[in-house]
């Protein structure tokens, strides 16, 4: 009787002893375990410009602590939705899903709007599209202003949210001047564009030459004829001028 009173009442310590081992061995295998360490992540979606940026951006997560306990590293305690939430709050994407594959590995899949100029202010300069909206900031040592126009505020702060603060109008002018530049003006090196608030005309500045002014609301062909003319009668001495302005309807004035 003795032998089977103890073996009652220590019967029930030996399960829980032994669920809460296994217990603490899952939990060990899923939390701490190197076999789900994020081993790779993978960025996808329309030949994007900046997919290292991304990857970079999702590595350093997974340094960071969660918030129950462990770094991120484990593929299983990566913060999805918020690192989901930071991308979007720096990136203007068309859609983005990012997704955990077991074992251990992040798949992130985006499609990014497309761009189509640069805007600087404030020494940053950020992709946009022709509707003003801001895509991601960019390293201006990675710009190609040959490939795409530069825009240079040179009044006071024009972004608001994810937008620029100006006319569509304004910006459609700008791509097609760029692209009238770049196609019959060969001789002739673009550097930037540059707008002010207070002014009603668009500056293009040469790499070598006088700064241009253009009115966005008249007519661009005439506005290029009259300097195209301009052009054949100084000739070479066009480029020692200071500024030519081509907004004061047929006339043009330079210096």
């Amino acid at each position: 009787m003795g032998g089977a009173s103890y073996s009652a009442v220590n019967f029930p310590k030996f399960w829980l002893t032994g669920g809460l081992l296994i217990c603490g061995g899952i939990v060990w295998f899923f939390l701490f375990s190197a076999h789900f360490n994020i081993a790779s992540i993978e960025v996808s979606g329309g030949g994007s410009t900046y997919s290292k940026d991304i990857e970079d951006l999702a590595w350093k997560q997974t340094e960071k602590r969660s918030i129950i306990f462990g770094r991120q590293k484990n593929l299983i305690l990566f913060d999805k939705n918020g690192f989901t939430n930071s991308l979007k709050g720096d990136y203007n994407f068309k859609s983005l899903t990012v997704e955990k594959k077991l074992p251990a590995k992040i798949m992130i899949k985006l499609e990014e709007k497309e761009h189509s100029l640069v805007w600087r202010e404030a020494d940053n300069y950020y992709y946009i599209n022709e509707d003003g909206e801001i895509i991601y900031s960019v390293d201006p040592l990675k710009i190609n202003s040959k490939e795409v126009p530069v825009i240079e505020n040179l009044g006071g702060p024009r972004i608001s949210g994810k937008a620029i603060n100006i006319g569509k109008d304004d910006l459609l002018f700008i791509k097609n001047l760029f692209a009238e530049f770049k196609n019959n003006f060969k001789d002739i090196e673009t550097d930037k564009f540059a707008v002010n608030e207070r002014a009603n005309f668009i500056i293009l500045k040469l790499i070598k030459g006088p700064e241009l002014y253009f009115d966005p609301k008249v007519d661009l062909k005439a506005q290029l004829n009259k300097f195209s003319s301009l052009k054949q009668k100084l000739k070479e001495e066009i480029f020692a001028k200071k500024y030519i302005d081509l907004t004061l309807g047929d006339r043009v004035y330079y210096k």
